[in-house]
């Protein structure tokens, strides 16, 4: 059994556009799309890896599949690919262009964030990924819903300013 690599990429991104970043990454050969047969699974991109024999596929799933929402919980696309023959590496290569979150081995569970090459994220989507660098996408997704709400936001906001207030400002010296 193969262990893989997974990434939530910002968007619902057509298999296309997915196939179109393997292909501008360099990274692949006889990139091709099999569309897949209804919700959740969008289809797969198969493909040959630049120096590695044999081919490889990597799995897409469109908005509706549940698997990683702890991790962002806007529209998405999830991907996974096997970790062998630099898998990780290629799944990265076709989030760089539009961002998300990605975890290189399933088996420690941890994300990191992949920034955009290119694209325009929403003002929400840039702070969770401010967020996310400083604390973790599963725990930027958990805030989120407190900074998105202006009462909790305002009560967060002054517990910060009463527990770090601002500094006097220092007299000149002279």
């Amino acid at each position: 059994m193969s262990t893989d690599a997974n990434a939530v990429v910002f968007g619902e991104r057509t298999m296309e556009e997915l196939a179109a970043a393997l292909r501008a990454s360099g990274l692949a050969e006889k990139v091709s799309v099999l569309h897949g047969d209804g919700a959740p699974t969008l289809g797969r991109l198969l493909f040959v890896a630049k120096g590695r024999p044999g081919l490889r596929v990597m799995w897409a799933f469109g908005d509706d599949l549940t698997d990683h929402r702890e991790v962002y919980g806007g529209e998405r696309t999830v991907l996974h690919i096997g970790i062998h023959d630099d898998g990780a590496k290629l799944l990265e290569a076709v989030v760089k262009p539009f961002g998300g979150y990605q975890m290189d081995d399933e088996r420690t569970g941890e994300w990191r964030p992949v920034d955009a090459v290119d694209a325009e994220f929403s003002p929400q989507d840039r702070l969770h990924i401010a967020i996310a660098k400083m604390i973790g996408p599963t725990r930027a997704e958990l805030l989120m819903p407190i900074v998105a709400d202006e009462a909790k936001r305002e009560e967060l906001l002054r517990a910060i300013r009463e527990t770090y207030p601002e500094p006097e400002p220092s007299a000149p010296r002279p």
